[in-house]
């Protein structure tokens, strides 16, 4: 994954990393920083509905199937490792 992603970076910015001026690798690092940032938030946004969704369906006792109850308490413990339901 890492030799794929380098070689793309390579053909995209001509030459090697280790070629490249100091101040152009730190603010392309910055940049990448920023990039990786966005994505977490990102991720982080998303989990939590997720977890907002298992929480409401392990706590619908109005829910008939129980496999779904069920389901949604899987999802719960797997996304906090909490199997009490206590919102995290």
């Amino acid at each position: 994954m890492i030799d794929n992603k380098y070689r793309r970076g390579q053909a995209q910015h001509g030459g090697n990393l280790w070629g490249m001026p100091t101040a152009k690798v730190v603010e392309a690092s910055l940049e990448e920083a920023t990039d990786q940032m966005t994505y977490l938030l990102t991720l982080r946004q998303q989990i939590r509905i997720i977890m907002e969704l298992a929480h409401e369906g392990m706590k619908d006792d109005s829910v008939c199937a129980t496999t779904a109850r069920e389901n949604c308490r899987t999802i719960w413990y797997v996304l906090t490792g909490s199997d009490d339901g206590a919102k995290i």
